[in-house]
């Protein structure tokens, strides 16, 4: 829904194999802009699509290739209003890097219905298609929010009274596993994630910011 500009581009056969698997989306085809082509002319034409957008070129197996306008950012204003209407579930992902963790954070996120992924500024994943192909359609989902300072962000956040948990495998806190998070379920929550091989940064960790933090333990699990 938040997509502008739609176009498809098809094969008259994939286009028919679509209608047939998903018929629920009759509707919305309607809104696309549908462009059938022979086979010769689709190879043709999604590579000059594949070559403006400066890709390695793989020819789409189901023969079906969508075209749309980029996922904007929402602002930080947009949550601040959207935290006026009504409680929100937050991920913070303070300085995340990894492609393919940041995509899993995103599809597990989308799944629990997070309604914004806030990102920070520097020190950060971007949204690549590579970010959009592993996300697996999670990014159609969920709200992301660039942040350019967490530690003000999230101070901002405890001002609205927002809940905020900050989890880390790197400190000295409370075994998750031994003592549950406490959420009380008519108040915004954000929880904080921190990067992969330093966890939350210090200027999360030893401030005020957070309202709860636990120690996530790695556990290592031998089949045999």
């Amino acid at each position: 829904p938040r997509r502008s500009s739609l176009r498809l581009l098809a094969t008259a056969s994939s286009f028919d194999q679509l209608k047939k698997n998903y018929p629920a989306i009759s509707e919305r085809l309607k809104e696309i802009e549908l462009e059938l082509l022979s086979k010769d002319d689709f190879q043709h034409k999604t590579q000059r699509e594949f070559s403006k957008q400066k890709m390695n070129f793989v020819r789409p197996p189901t023969d079906l290739l969508l075209l749309s306008g980029p996922l904007s950012f929402f602002t930080v204003d947009d949550l601040w209003k959207d935290l006026e209407k009504k409680n929100l579930r937050l991920l913070i992902l303070d300085q995340v890097t990894d492609l393919g963790n940041a995509a899993a954070i995103a599809r597990t996120a989308s799944f629990f219905a997070v309604d914004y992924l806030i990102l920070t500024g520097k020190n950060s994943f971007s949204l690549t298609p590579s970010f959009y192909r592993n996300a697996s359609g999670a990014a159609e989902s969920l709200k992301f929010c660039q942040v350019n300072s967490l530690p003000s962000f999230v101070s901002k956040l405890q001002k609205k009274e927002v809940n905020c948990v900050g989890f880390s495998e790197h400190a000295e806190y409370p075994d998750l596993l031994t003592s549950p998070v406490n959420v009380d379920k008519s108040q915004s929550v954000a929880l904080l994630l921190g990067a992969e091989q330093t966890g939350l940064s210090h200027a999360i960790c030893n401030s005020n910011y957070l309202n709860q933090k636990f120690l996530i333990k790695l556990m290592l699990f031998l089949l045999v």
